[in-house]
């Protein structure tokens, strides 16, 4: 007598029971990995030409290279041979340049080269060149060393009344510089050759500046109060419309041999800053932040937003208008013979700006009683009445939420920008209960947030991605299944939490197998019936005499799972998350039912 056997099987995130042996290809970014964070290496000694770059490789599915390797030259020379990633998805090796070498890569080719990229960093871990990360990035690359853009740049010219001037120089690395690898030459008037330098100056033997400290370059007969603060005496400082730059390096070709650099001697520099270009004479100053003759009878001082030098691209760090613009303009206002002033001399001597934008006005809703410069920012809406709440975002890796947002009800926040985190959002929200959830996006390890009372502070709801909850404000709502038709309808509830559940989605409530339109033999499949991140049930009796039953998922565009029970899920038989070819769908194998 045959005997039945009656089995419940769970199928998770599949579409189908039955399948061929169908294999999906693996999908480059498919596995969320840890993004590229490598130390800090700062290069300080700026008079040494070698400098030790580092090549991190990637492999975006977690398994290693498969095959693929690749060999990088230096002046034709390979200095890594064969390197690849045999397991896992991250590897990394350190190599030697200097200045002018160049950087050749051979790429051999794996079972998964899509799946394959690296970076190659410098000695201050700035990202020089890249390979297979896009279709302008191929896997074989050359690249030709530049100086190490190190973190110096001006952070304050002032230009007042006789010699009243000085230039700050700021570090902005967490090591001590050495000065004396760089130079500030400049233009005074109308150069021979626009957009070269006239005059070569450079810094004095032992010149350096401690991390997050300035060097100031003053005139000997300025105030005491500059001088005071004064590091190395420069004579030649601008009336307001010279053009003087920070810059690395540089070879001299002395061809008058008279000893001397002069105008076009030097090359194969870096530059680094510029206050102005050396282009020629703009008139009385340059215009900063769309004020006129900024740089004369003015300080300018750089923003604290900034973080390294312009490079040379001048018309971007002054920009149009208080808000595009790199610096703050304030007067220089000298009156009698006592030196007294009335300008920004609050930074003078250290690498703190004495500027903040924001709101100046005391009757506004976001008055900021720090702030120095109004930036259009108050706000004079009326003040919330009901729940005033503060929404903190954060990124823990700083670079924004990467597509992912937070709904509170009706309202949707798209989280901090790159660079701002944390930040946030006011919300005035009347009594009553809103669905919350977070998601969308990639990289939701990352995310955080916090819905707190503005005025107390309390925190009301807190989490990250993916999310999904109630924020109950004011009058206390019931919290359940309000659907009728739900297994788990609750009459008394007053708000739908989503947790309503159907049938099929409870051990207890499993679908019939051959009902819902399958076939035992294998020859009708239960399609269409789960969905991405969903799960369930279904029933189905066997036969004792079978000789073995093949349980399948087919045609899943997304990964999958089965578990085989005993009737009440009392005990698991099988269990397989993909199947061993790799694929998405999944496979149990009975023999001898």
């Amino acid at each position: 007598m045959r005997k039945a056997i009656t089995m419940l099987v769970v199928m998770a995130f599949g579409v189908s029971l039955w399948a061929d042996n169908v294999h999906a290809k693996k999908t480059k970014g498919s596995t969320e990995l840890k993004k590229n964070a490598p130390i800090h290496r700062v290069n300080t000694d700026n008079n040494d030409r070698t400098q030790s770059y580092t090549i991190d490789m990637y492999d975006t599915f977690g398994d290693g290279w498969n095959g693929a390797s690749l060999d990088l030259s230096v002046n034709g020379t390979v200095v890594i041979a064969g390197g690849t990633i045999t397991t896992g998805d991250l590897a990394s090796a350190t190599f030697d340049v200097e200045v002018g070498d160049v950087i050749t890569t051979t790429w051999t080719s794996g079972a998964w080269d899509s799946e394959c990229y690296y970076l190659i960093y410098n000695d201050a871990d700035v990202l020089v060149a890249e390979g297979g990360t896009d279709t302008d990035h191929p896997l074989e690359l050359t690249h030709t060393v530049t100086p190490t853009h190190i973190g110096v740049w001006f952070s304050e010219w002032s230009e007042g009344a006789s010699y009243n001037k000085y230039l700050e120089i700021y570090n902005g690395t967490d090591a001590e510089v050495d000065l004396t690898g760089l130079a500030y030459p400049s233009v005074g008037n109308a150069p021979s050759t626009p957009g070269e330098y006239e005059y070569w100056n450079t810094f004095p033997a032992g010149a350096t500046v401690a991390p997050g400290e300035v060097y100031v370059l003053y005139h000997d007969q300025a105030d005491p109060v500059i001088v005071a603060e004064g590091d190395h005496v420069y004579t030649y400082l601008s009336n307001g419309d010279d053009g003087i730059c920070l810059v690395l390096g540089g070879t001299h070709t002395d061809t008058d041999a008279d000893g001397s650099i002069d105008a076009g001697e030097m090359s194969g520099y870096t530059i680094l800053d510029c206050v102005g270009d050396w282009n020629g004479d703009p008139g009385s100053g340059w215009e900063v932040a769309g004020t006129a003759n900024g740089t004369q009878n003015n300080t300018i001082e750089r923003k604290g937003t900034v973080t390294m030098g312009n490079a040379g691209d001048w018309p971007y760090s002054a920009g149009t208008n208080l808000f595009d613009s790199e610096w703050t303009v304030s007067a220089n206002t000298f009156g009698g013979t006592d030196g007294a002033q009335d300008g920004d001399w609050g930074g003078l001597g250290t690498g703190v700006p004495t500027q903040v934008l924001g709101c100046t006005d005391a009757t506004a809703t976001n008055y900021d009683a720090t702030a120095t410069i109004d930036d259009g920012s108050c706000d004079f809406a009326p003040a919330c009445e009901t729940n005033d709440l503060l929404v903190t975002m954060t990124d823990s890796f700083d670079d924004s939420w990467n597509g992912n947002i937070l709904t509170i009800g009706d309202n949707s926040l798209d989280g901090p920008p790159s660079g701002g985190s944390p930040s946030t959002a006011s919300l005035c929200l009347d009594d009553g209960s809103y669905v919350v959830t977070c998601g969308g996006g990639s990289w939701g390890s990352e995310v955080s947030w916090v819905i707190s009372n503005a005025a107390t502070g309390e925190i009301l709801l807190e989490g990250g991605a993916p999310y999904e909850g109630v924020l109950s404000l004011g009058v206390v709502e019931v919290l359940g299944c309000t659907d009728a038709t739900a297994l788990n309808y609750d009459a008394d509830a007053t708000f739908d939490d989503g947790s309503c559940l159907y049938a099929g989605e409870t051990c207890d409530s499993a679908l019939d197998f051959v009902a819902q339109g399958g076939a035992l033999d294998g020859s009708a499949s239960v399609t269409g019936s789960i969905e991405s991140l969903g799960a369930h049930y279904f029933a189905f009796t066997l036969d004792q005499a079978w000789e073995n039953v093949s349980i399948s998922l087919e045609g899943s565009t997304f990964d999958t799972k089965l578990d085989l029970y005993d009737p009440g899920c009392g005990t698991l038989q099988a269990t397989n998350d993909d199947n061993g070819g790799g694929g998405l769908w999944s496979l149990i194998q009975l023999a001898d039912v």
